[in-house]
């Protein structure tokens, strides 16, 4: 059951490096209802579509790195606390890369505000 925790904990960093990489390099040329970074921002037009994709890409790469990393090393804590203890371990690192994961629509967000006007055309620097 050990090795179980410590794979599931590690479910979540990898899902965001597998879809950051599919985000950052193979996101459609225009906005779509089936895969990629899709909020109202996002979605205006084919530039702040793709903006989202690449900015989001890199970020769920680096923090699914980052977390990756981390949940590997709670991964050894497994298997020095009780069987008990693992499943609060588990579910307290779920919850924490879920909170970040969605916690990282708002650089993403802030980005596209700052690059882009309301109506998604490109602010001049």
């Amino acid at each position: 059951m050990k090795i179980f925790y410590a794979i599931f904990t590690l479910f979540i960093p990898l899902l965001m490096i597998f879809c950051g990489i599919l985000m950052k390099k193979y996101h459609s040329d225009e906005p779509n209802s089936a895969m990629g970074y899709r909020t109202k921002r996002s979605m205006k037009n084919n530039d702040t579509w793709k903006f989202a994709n690449e900015f989001a890409g890199r970020l769920w790469i680096k923090a699914g790195i980052i977390l990756a990393v981390i949940s590997a090393l709670v991964d050894i804590s497994y298997f020095y606390v009780k069987e008990n203890y693992g499943v609060y371990i588990m579910l307290s690192a779920v919850i924490l890369q879920s909170v970040i994961m969605v916690l990282t629509i708002c650089p993403v967000e802030k980005a596209l505000k700052s690059n882009f006007d309301d109506n998604g055309k490109e602010k001049s620097q």
